[in-house]
């Protein structure tokens, strides 16, 4: 009888594998009972062991197929010289982990899983989780008005901190000012930091719109600095990271040294050094920096009652503009709701998100400016959740005499009040679009360009004459042409 269980259950696994489980064991069971013989029941309780043996065997284990994936797609981004820096993910209890890159080409140091970055804009959130563990201390209430710390800053009374976490304010964005650029790498306190923009007009009234501004987190820095008696970096330390156990993270202090710290470069082909920027300027809006395993620590905090109470979080993770909360972006991701927040600051670009759900958490930290990390962040997660990805390839890269790079130089109008600028420098060439950032792109051709920042390509288009008519930009699976303005 023994022998003919076993040849069942091999037909049954290798016609109908899936079915093997429910019609084996509802067989084996009735062949058990209504024989009502006791050997029978010890051999159908051996058998399930065996059945549970060989899908163990048969189906390797989900976690570490992922790993093997990752694997892959971590090789294939490193051969593809787009990005230099960390990327972690933490799928249930498994954590992968891969550092690549130069932390700092001068000295020959490679980035390791230990290499502190700076987070740039992921300092948002390690802002509002500080303001919320205020509120639960009762230093603050999220509800106060700017008028409750300052006798005399203008519309006082109608900005809320809320306001100022949600970008909802109207306050002018100081890192936008036509200005920064020349003085960022000048050292400023916070106080003439906010003289910078407090007499300046509201752009809409607070509360009744969404512009992104930086300038609301210098306010709030120094609102916390006033309601503890504490440095921004002190305040942080005591009330935030001591609390979560995170001790590789903190306000960058440009009187302090962190020699983990890697070095910013442009790209990552790090041929070029960041821009310097001085660490004074961007305080809780983009000052905290370390490594990649405290972001987990940060969200394992963040969702742990006794840190931060239930109601605080799920106030902090209400969406208040789209998918914005209190320092929080909220996602989705692959159509999935997600927490957590991108950054970019001179020579850094950042990303971590987190997936309550599927247990899932992401964070990808690069010292090249360029890097595009919200791709990398989709296809880690796609990889995570059985979703399509393409692995990354390595973009070739051809020399192209400066005389012809400056042929593109112009303003091409995409639609009606946004355009792209092409500008170059020596033998280098830059495109910028209304009111974004300025970026490098690199020639595949004498015609055909790439950005590593996203994935997106530009072709400039020419007449029979060989003269510039215009250029069209691929992106995101769309194509769209622009005419060059005269």
């Amino acid at each position: 009888m023994g022998l003919f269980w076993v040849n069942i259950l091999v037909s049954f696994f290798v016609k109908k594998p899936s079915l093997l489980p429910k019609k084996l064991i509802r067989f084996l069971f009735v062949h058990a009972y209504l024989t009502n013989k006791p050997t029978h029941c010890y051999t159908f309780m051996a058998f399930l062991k065996f059945i549970v043996a060989l899908l163990f065997f048969f189906n390797p284990s989900s976690d570490s197929e992922i790993t093997d994936k990752l694997t892959i797609y971590s090789n294939a981004l490193e051969k593809s010289e787009s990005f230099t820096g960390v990327v972690l993910v933490r799928f249930g209890d498994t954590y992968f982990e891969r550092a690549m890159g130069f932390s700092n080409v001068e000295s020959g140091e490679m980035n390791t899983t230990d290499t502190w970055f700076r987070y740039a804009s992921i300092s948002k959130p390690f802002t509002a989780v500080l303001l919320y563990r205020l509120e639960q201390d009762g230093l603050l209430n999220i509800e106060n008005t700017l008028s409750d710390f300052y006798d005399d800053y203008p519309n006082g009374d109608k900005i809320t901190l809320a306001h100022l976490l949600a970008h909802k304010s109207g306050i002018p964005n100081y890192t936008s000012f036509d200005d920064f650029t020349e003085t960022m790498h000048l050292p400023t306190t916070n106080s003439e930091i906010i003289d910078r923009f407090k007499y300046l007009d509201l752009e809409f009234e607070p509360g009744t719109k969404f512009a992104y501004s930086n300038s609301g987190y210098a306010l709030l820095s120094d609102i916390i600095e006033r309601v503890t008696g504490l440095t921004y970096a002190e305040a942080l330390k005591q009330y935030v990271l001591e609390p979560a156990g995170i001790d590789q993270a903190a306000y960058e202090d440009p009187e302090l040294n962190f020699p983990l710290l890697a070095r910013g470069y442009l790209n990552p082909i790090q041929n070029e050094v960041a821009m310097k920027i001085h660490m004074s300027i961007p305080q809780g809006a983009g000052g905290v920096a370390g490594n990649a395993l405290s972001l987990i620590q940060l969200v394992d905090a963040v969702y742990d009652d006794g840190f931060i109470t239930e109601a605080s979080r799920n106030h902090m993770f209400k969406p208040v503009s789209g998918n914005y909360g209190h320092g929080w972006a909220l996602g989705p991701l692959l159509d999935i709701a997600a927490v957590g927040h991108a950054g970019g600051i001179n020579g850094f670009s950042t990303n971590f998100i987190h997936i309550p759900t599927k247990e899932l958490t992401i964070v990808v930290l690069s010292n090249a400016q360029s890097s595009n990390v919200g791709m990398i962040t989709r296809d880690l997660a796609a990889i995570v959740l059985g979703r399509s990805y393409t692995l990354p390839e390595r973009k070739v890269r051809v020399q192209v005499s400066a005389e012809t790079l400056r042929k593109y130089e112009g303003v091409y109008e995409l639609v009606p009040g946004f355009s792209i600028t092409v500008t170059t420098e020596e033998n280098r060439i830059f495109a910028q679009a209304t009111n974004q950032p300025q970026f490098e792109i690199f020639p595949s051709s004498e015609t055909e360009f790439f950005l590593t920042v996203v994935d997106a390509q530009i072709t400039f288009n020419l007449d029979d004459d060989q003269n510039v008519i215009g250029l069209t930009l691929f992106q995101g699976g769309q194509t769209m042409p622009a005419r060059k303005l005269d």
